[in-house]
């Protein structure tokens, strides 16, 4: 992935709940965590995020991705 000038990275979440699968973008590590946390607080299951550069973390990883986001 290309990341030039002015190129947003995004974060996707993905998850299952009761209305099928959902896909949503955040901007930053830290804010996609927020609400993978949440979205699993309300019920969501098989949530994951996946970084710009294409990895995908799970829940239990969430914290590896906060951690090479302050790096």
């Amino acid at each position: 992935m290309h990341k030039g000038a002015g190129a947003i990275m995004s974060y996707v979440i993905t998850g299952t709940n009761s209305a099928g699968v959902l896909s949503l973008k955040r901007d930053s590590a830290v804010a996609a965590i927020k609400k993978a946390v949440e979205l699993m607080g309300d019920g969501t299951r098989d949530v994951h995020i996946t970084d710009p550069d294409g990895r995908t973390y799970s829940d239990a990883e969430f914290s590896q991705l906060y951690m090479a986001a302050r790096t």
